[in-house]
């Protein structure tokens, strides 16, 4: 955590952890701000990341902005032969993405071991 979000509710974190992947993780609730910068990291991602996962598992609240910035996400992505993982851990959310079918398009994975294991396996 930087002096920039700790004063905040919610943040977006970039990492890249394997090379041609990055890992875009949500924590708390995400505010005004925090969703623009999630708008601006997925944006950004879609021209530079081979592999894109976003962590949902330490977001507090899935949202209606998340979910349709997810499901665009994953469109533009699948058009141009790419995935977009997602990392859930709660029941609750993977049982959102089922009720609103997003599971149908977004490769969703229990933790970032299984994502990653899968990346090293499709390489």
């Amino acid at each position: 955590m930087t002096r920039e979000t700790e004063n905040r509710t919610g943040y977006v974190e970039r990492d890249w952890p394997v090379e041609g992947a990055e890992l875009i993780t949500l924590v708390g609730d995400l505010d005004v701000p925090a969703t623009l910068e999630l708008r601006r990291a997925l944006f950004e991602a879609l021209g530079e990341a081979e592999e894109l996962v976003v962590d949902l598992t330490p977001l507090t609240v899935v949202d209606a902005s998340v979910l349709g910035m997810l499901a665009d996400t994953a469109r533009v992505r699948r058009a141009d032969g790419r995935r977009l993982a997602v990392i859930v851990a709660e029941e609750s959310v993977a049982k959102l993405l089922h009720i609103t079918a997003l599971d149908q398009v977004l490769d969703v994975c229990g933790s970032r071991t299984d994502v990653f294991r899968a990346h090293v396996v499709a390489a």
